[in-house]
């Protein structure tokens, strides 16, 4: 029994599917009519088809036994670029890396990379990616979010365009190297199907999860880099561009937040800004947060010891 794979586009949200708002040229595109050909000597009519993928974040997903790519909205208003950081690295090494094809090519390799970003929870991973999607997308590109489906997206795309750019990643790899699953992402990795042109982009918060097959193997992934907590640099940039409360000195806040994620800065600023909760004690319930034990029995006992070394009360925590 064969199985037909083909790929099914959304039109994007803020276009109209009926009626006069959307472009002569849209029209026309869609009414171009053509036959899908399966196997076994088989043909499909099909009437809305394109030449090109739209740029965009695109995820994988089936339809009575057809594989879809549904685009994706992204959202990276809130988001900042740090001068010097580890997204600049990474920007300007994927910059550098597609201009490579060539060389790749006459050394008999495939033009592919892969990058394993790894680090505490809410250290800045996500946002890193987001930013590095957001700016692959504006150059004209596509990024497949990683899933069960990516496989044969990967197939298509690279059939019927095979010198598209293509980005994939795949956030908290950890949870997907386990069990059954392991084989879903080793095959994606290094399988049978070398695709071109591609990067691959992947984060997890606890690499020693991963085992070393995934991790210190090159061509899997070629770059295993550690996302540290932000520096008092970074820590500062942000608290200016996010707090409306903090005004001249922030050097207390900087040096407390020493050692937290950018998660627990933007509770800092919650707590403090929206809520009103007194610094200190936002601070010491924080704290008792990023301690290994902070969901155990002795959580009141270590917000309490928090509290003294501080000076404070208990009435408002």
């Amino acid at each position: 029994m064969s199985k037909t794979f083909s790929i099914s586009l959304s039109a994007p949200k803020n276009e109209e599917r009926k009626g006069t708002t959307m472009s002569e040229e849209k029209i026309q595109e869609i009414k171009t009519c053509q036959y899908a050909v399966l196997p076994d000597g088989v043909f499909q009519p099909t009437s809305t088809t394109v030449g090109s993928i739209p740029p965009g974040i695109y995820v994988g997903d089936e339809d009575n036994g057809r594989i879809n790519m549904r685009q994706k909205e992204q959202n990276i208003g809130d988001l900042i670029i740090f001068e010097d950081s580890m997204t600049d690295v990474i920007i300007q090494e994927f910059d550098k890396f597609w201009t490579l094809r060539e060389k790749y090519e006459s050394m008999g390799e495939i033009h592919k990379r892969g990058y394993l970003l790894h680090g505490p929870p809410g250290g800045g991973k996500t946002s890193l990616i987001e930013i590095i999607k957001s700016k692959f997308v504006k150059e004209g590109n596509i990024v497949i979010e990683f899933n069960h489906y990516t496989m044969g997206l990967m197939q298509s795309i690279k059939t019927i365009e095979p010198d598209r750019k293509v980005m994939v990643t795949i956030e908290d790899i950890d949870a997907w190297a386990k069990g059954n699953n392991e084989s879903t992402i080793l095959n994606f990795l290094d399988g049978d199907q070398d695709f071109n042109n591609i990067v691959v982009l992947a984060t997890t918060n606890y690499i020693e999860q991963l085992p070393d097959r995934i991790v210190n193997r090159p061509s899997r992934f070629d770059r295993v880099e550690y996302v540290d907590f932000p520096d008092s640099r970074e820590r500062e940039e942000y608290l200016k561009q996010k707090s409306s409360f903090i005004n001249g000195d922030m050097s207390q806040w900087v040096k407390t937040t020493e050692n937290w994620t950018f998660a627990h800065i933007k509770e800092l600023l919650l707590a403090t800004e929206v809520f009103e909760i007194p610094f200190e004690d936002t601070v010491a319930r924080i704290n008792v947060m990023r301690s290994k034990e902070a969901h155990s029995n002795d959580y009141e006992k270590k917000l309490r010891g928090e509290k003294e070394k501080a000076g404070l009360g208990f009435g408002n925590s």
